[in-house]
């Protein structure tokens, strides 16, 4: 399996998009943030699948853009976003 990064409405519980980098996937939250404004983030969360299918939140909401340029921390061993769906709306 490659490494995936996903991004992840969280309120809804629906994946917007999958990306073979990191830096494709914080290109879609800095057009929606530029486009659409703050409130178009703030739900948002991105999360790093690894080949062994280890899941890593990077950030959330407007962190995702904070986070590129201060480094901010990464947890570790979070659910998986894909279950939010079933769950209703859920932090991760």
């Amino acid at each position: 399996m490659a490494s995936t990064f996903a991004l992840w409405d969280l309120e809804a519980g629906n994946l917007v998009g999958a990306f073979d980098t990191e830096a494709a996937a914080r290109a879609v939250v800095e057009r929606a943030l530029a486009d659409q404004g703050p409130e178009s983030v703030e739900a948002l969360a991105l999360v790093h699948e690894d080949e062994h299918g280890e899941l890593t939140t990077i950030a959330e909401g407007l962190d995702l853009v904070r986070s590129k340029d201060q480094g901010a921390p990464r947890r570790q061993d979070g659910p998986d976003p894909a279950q939010a769906s079933s769950q209703g709306s859920r932090r991760i």
